[in-house]
């Protein structure tokens, strides 16, 4: 009876994660680190956002979009969160606002923050930022441009999308 019900669980929540559909949002790449960071969106059957599956060297790791307003870990290194991903307005109907927070200095222990959105249009999702003349701008790229001192690498100086 309980390997019958860990069957049935299995199967219901593989049957789930089927149904959810895959969308690349960005990758990111740096001279910090080596490999590709990948944030992908999983929508439903009705293109709701359902959470993210980011992936670094393609080890895919899923989330849900409970984790968002405490912060989702894309990238740690020597014990120290350098890239987390949070948000506490968004809509899984139409997106919003989202903040990759940052290691800019891990001597110091200091973070800075880049901030962009994630826009639904009909059944497609887009990640944007907004220009300093206010219009807003896709991007499927970043770059996150190492902070070093004394030729050793320290954190994060700045973030630039294409």
């Amino acid at each position: 009876m309980k390997y019958t019900l860990l069957i049935l669980l299995f199967f219901s929540y593989s049957s789930v994660l089927a149904s959810e559909i895959k969308i690349p949002l960005f990758n990111a790449t740096s001279d910090a680190f080596s490999g590709v960071l990948e944030v992908n969106l999983t929508i439903d059957s009705n293109s709701k956002a359902t959470g993210f599956i980011y992936a670094l060297n393609n080890e895919e790791t899923p989330v849900s979009l409970v984790a968002l307003p405490t912060g989702i870990v894309l990238f740690k290194m020597s014990g120290k969160n350098v890239a987390t991903l949070s948000s506490k307005n968004f809509n899984p109907e139409q997106g919003g606002p989202l903040t990759l927070t940052y290691l800019h200095n891990g001597l110091q222990d200091s973070y800075q923050n880049f901030n962009f959105a994630l826009a639904r249009q009909g059944q497609n999702w887009d990640a944007y930022v907004t220009e300093s003349n206010g219009i807003p701008r896709n991007f499927i790229s970043m770059f996150l441009k190492a902070y070093k001192l004394f030729g050793k690498v320290v954190g994060i100086d700045r973030i630039t999308v294409k």
